[in-house]
């Protein structure tokens, strides 16, 4: 079931075919359905710019800093 919902099906086509995502989500489309599971309510009143720079760039950087680069502290 790689790529697809967790129902089996897929939510992303191209070409007359299914497109695979990356943990169900379709990050580089204009528009995508996802899982609920995949959401994350965002108050009114904080900047997107904020949990976007967070959510991304954070997490990726020091996942891939601290798990894949190996680096450690000082």
């Amino acid at each position: 079931m790689a790529g697809r919902q967790l129902d089996g099906t897929a939510r992303h086509h191209g070409r007359g075919q299914d497109l695979a995502t990356m943990v169900c989500l379709g990050t580089f489309s204009k528009y995508t359905v996802v899982n609920q599971a995949s959401c994350v309510k965002i108050l009114d009143d904080i900047p997107l710019d904020r949990p976007a720079s967070l959510g991304c760039g954070v997490t990726t950087g020091w996942g891939s800093a601290v798990y894949a680069a190996d680096v450690a502290a000082g």
